[in-house]
């Protein structure tokens, strides 16, 4: 049976189980700021765990009951310094501020353009004087409509290697990307998972930015600082709060510069 990746959380962590570039990225950032770090989509706690590993107070966003189960299980060795909170990052509420938001794998990437812009209203107005908010999205590149070999890796939960293929369905504006994810294990069995991602241009985010009262400090095309163009894979963003309230009308921003 088709499903979202997102409401099988065992199989999402038996793929990324050997991620941690971006875990590591995050965490240097935890480790320069004094306070509370808000996380948003915070999964099931890959990142939040790398940031708590500091030695920083965490309150995590997720909107996937399954997926925060999972999170509050691998996160409860942490105690009190690791909180969760069941919520959609697109209007969310916590009633403070933190010195530093991140949102990482990718995760503003399944909001819709007026979503996305939402979400971004919603995060400034969580983002202290002074504080930074950063994330990463991917760079789009050419499409390729499949099928094709994604990635391989190796499924501790049954002890064999899996293959993924992906197959994109077409959809009627370009930046939006319908993924069909079969996972072929080494034992035969398998499995379809979709995913649906939304890709913006660095023009579209900086407008989106802009509009929702943030000031660009740096963008990067790795976790690495390396620089940004049109080759490069990432979008990894630093930026702060700047201005009074955010635009009224920031739920249309995107949608105009894509226009």
């Amino acid at each position: 049976m088709d499903s979202s990746l997102y409401a099988n959380p065992s199989l999402y962590d038996a793929q990324y189980a050997t991620l941690a570039r971006d875990g590591v990225f995050y965490a240097a950032r935890a480790r320069k700021v004094d306070g509370p770090v808000l996380e948003l989509a915070a999964g099931t706690g890959r990142i939040s765990e790398a940031i708590l590993e500091t030695g920083a107070s965490l309150v995590g966003i997720e909107r996937s009951r399954p997926m925060i189960a999972i999170a509050r299980r691998r996160l409860a060795c942490f105690g009190g310094r690791g909180r969760l909170v069941q919520a959609d990052f697109r209007r969310f509420a916590l009633g403070r501020t933190f010195a530093l938001a991140v949102c990482g794998f990718n995760s503003l990437s399944h909001a819709a353009p007026a979503e996305f812009a939402a979400a971004l209203a919603r995060i400034r107005v969580h983002v202290k004087e002074g504080g930074a908010f950063v994330f990463d999205l991917p760079n789009p590149v050419p499409r390729n409509p499949g099928p094709f070999l994604r990635e391989r890796f190796f499924d501790e939960r049954v002890g064999e290697a899996c293959e993924v293929w992906e197959t994109l369905e077409a959809e009627r504006d370009p930046r939006l990307w319908e993924r069909v994810w079969e996972y072929r294990w080494a034992s035969g069995r398998r499995a379809r998972e979709t995913m649906r991602r939304w890709e913006y241009s660095e023009r579209e985010v900086r407008a989106a930015l802009a509009a929702a009262g943030f000031r660009v400090d740096a963008l990067t095309g790795d976790f690495t600082g390396g620089a940004f163009g049109a080759v490069a894979l990432r979008q990894v963003w630093k930026v702060s709060p700047v201005g009074a309230a955010v635009n009224p009308g920031i739920g249309h921003a995107i949608a105009r510069e894509a226009a």
